[in-house]
């Protein structure tokens, strides 16, 4: 556990906690995700509001552990930079399940794992605005 998140928690606070899975559409869709995950992964490194930001590959399926101050500092950085670009490019290369919950007790890999196939739901990007002027 990092510094942050210790003091984080010694304070009596909560933290947002986010677990994201994520498969390939097709073998080849390996480069685009290597294109955004590891900026994407350099950008939550450095995000404000981040305490916490794992990966792993379990069974198959690539996998986010995050840990932030709170909600808003984790959507800030989902509609940020390079992670803005991966979600506008996901649905062409990849499926995902996300589960974010609020809590003191972080989990592990392993309850983290379980929470997800508990609770995750797939991932639908949000549906493009269009101005209701437009005929």
């Amino acid at each position: 556990m990092s510094d942050a998140l210790r003091d984080h928690l010694a304070a009596g606070r909560k933290a947002w906690v986010s677990i994201t899975g994520l498969t390939l559409k097709r073998p080849w869709s390996i480069v685009p995700f290597l294109w955004y995950a590891i900026p994407s992964k350099m950008q939550a490194d450095r995000a404000p509001g981040m305490l916490r930001a794992d990966v792993r590959e379990i069974a198959g399926v690539r996998h986010t552990l995050t840990v932030w101050r709170s909600r808003e500092d984790m959507l800030a950085y989902i509609h940020s930079g390079h992670h803005k670009r991966a979600l506008a490019a996901f649905t062409r290369f990849f499926d995902g399940t996300t589960y974010g919950y609020e809590t003191a007790d972080i989990p592990d890999w392993g309850r983290a794992r379980a929470l997800w196939e508990q609770n995750g739901r797939p991932y639908t990007p949000p549906r493009r605005r269009v101005a209701a002027d437009r005929a």
